[in-house]
Order: structure tokens, then sequence, then C-alpha cells
């Protein structure tokens, strides 16, 4: 495909090439599908993806530096722009555990949305049916952010935190009603990081992906974002994703989660929170 791509899908490598050759086979069969031009430029921060067979509609680019999830697909778009001079009409960050729904990127693409909206998150299921979006309706209080840094703080606390959380999480797969679900873009303040859709006028307005703190927090670093830049945030009902979660990020060491969490909380809460 020569013509610039309708959607540009953003994604990251890191020690997983056999899930990520999977996704781009899944994205490619969706476009095909679809009758939806997608690229896909993918980070490859490990490496691993030096001998991956060639894939119509995908890039592989290399940054053995391991920036991160947000701060890779960067990187992934930076090394797209200096292709490309057109903008797609969606920019995608997803992760590659993920399975779009056929027809998904038809209803994208013919989705009638407000000017100012600057990101859109699709309804995101866990294979069990738990739904992670709307991942946070409101902004989080001063009082949130100095909780979390108090809880990340301590290691023995951090864990009963986590415990606690996955208990609840279980729970919300029954939080919505299947049958009276509305079928329109519902406005939130963040986004499941899984699975982001950004117009580019996030970007022309000096909106970036480039994170300077590690895997944890990204979802408040773009909510705020969006909010300084005047835009706003939805979530899109039946607009289907599955997030498989085969993510690396759980062969983490608990403690090291921990120290990234508070590092993470600790930088969001300097930059849009201590004013």
């Amino acid at each position: 495909m020569n013509e610039a791509p309708e959607i540009l899908l953003l994604c990251v490598n890191y020690k997983n090439p056999e899930e990520t050759r999977n996704f781009l086979k899944h994205v490619r069969q969706c476009a095909i599908q679809d009758n939806v031009n997608i690229r896909v430029v993918v980070s490859d921060n490990d490496g691993s993806m030096q001998a991956n067979a060639s894939v119509p509609g995908a890039m592989v680019v290399t940054d053995v530096e391991n920036p991160g999830y947000f701060s890779g697909c960067a990187f992934a778009l930076e090394k797209w722009q200096r292709q490309w001079q057109e903008w797609p009409r969606w920019i995608g960050v997803v992760n590659t555990d993920i399975e779009f729904q056929q027809g998904f990127f038809t209803r994208l693409l013919s989705l009638r949305l407000p000017e100012n909206l600057a990101a859109m998150g699709p309804d995101i299921r866990l294979p069990d049916n738990t739904p992670q979006n709307p991942f946070k309706e409101t902004r989080p209080s001063i009082a949130d952010i100095k909780k979390w840094l108090f809880i990340f703080k301590y290691d023995w606390l951090f864990k009963i935190w986590d415990e606690q959380w996955r208990k609840m999480r279980k729970k919300k797969k029954t939080a919505i009603d299947e049958e009276n679900i509305v079928l329109s873009p519902q406005p939130v303040y963040a986004i499941h990081g899984s699975a982001i859709f950004l117009r580019p006028t996030f970007f022309k307005k000096g909106g970036t992906l480039q994170y300077p703190a590690f895997l944890y927090g990204e979802e408040l670093f773009l909510a705020e974002q969006i909010q300084q830049l005047g835009m706003n945030a939805a979530w899109m009902p039946g607009l289907r994703v599955t997030h498989n979660e085969n993510s690396t990020l759980g062969e983490i060491d608990i403690n090291q989660k921990r120290v990234w969490k508070f590092d993470s909380m600790k930088y969001l809460f300097d930059k849009f929170f201590n004013k």
C-alpha cells in the first residue's frame, strides 16, 4: 500500500516476538475483512523481531533501549513520520495481546464524534468478560494521588493493596448491563491503555506519547495532557476488543512493579497535581 493509511497502529515488542507476529497477522486479516487501509509500526524494544518475516502493512523499528510502552510507541511514530507527511484518521496505541472484533475498523471510521474529542477507547473486555473501560471516569484528587504514593512506598502495604485490587476487578464484570448498553461515546477522564485511539489533532496541538516515567501511569499522563489541551476523551460501548493479558508484565517481580508504580505516580504528582 503506497497511499497513507486510514489507521496507524503503534505497538511494542518486548520479549514476545511470537505474540507480536500473531498480532500483525490478525491486523492484516482485519484490514482485508474490513477493507480498511491499516499500517502497523512495531517498536522492537529488545531486538527479538530482527528475524521477523515481512508482514504486509507492517514496519519494524528497533529501539534496544527499551523505553517502555508509550515512549516505545512515540519512537515508532517518529520513525513513521519520517516517511509519511500525511496523517491517518486515527493513531492507535495498542498492546499486542488484543483481538479486534470483526468489523471493528469499519465502525471506528464511521463514528461521528465531536471535533474536540482527542482520544477514544473501545469496549475492552478480558476473556472472562470483565470490562476494562471506562478506566477512570473522573480525575483523581490530590488526596487520591498521595494515598497511592503512600501505598506504593511500602512493600508489605503494596502486596495487600494489589491483592484487594485483583479481587475488586473480578467483581467488575457484573457492572455492565449488556441489554441496556448505550451505543454512543461516553465521556471519561482516562481510557485503558491496552487500546487507545488518538486523533491527529492531539499531536498537532502539542500532545506527546514521550513518557518520562516507566510503564505505569500512562493513562493518567495522556488524560492530563488532553485536559491541558482543552480536549476530551471518551469510550465507545459495543466497539469490542478482547484483551488476553499475555503481556510480559506478568513476569516482573512484584517489588519491581511497586517501585515503578511509585516512581510513575511521583512523576505524575509533581508534573500535574502538585500545584
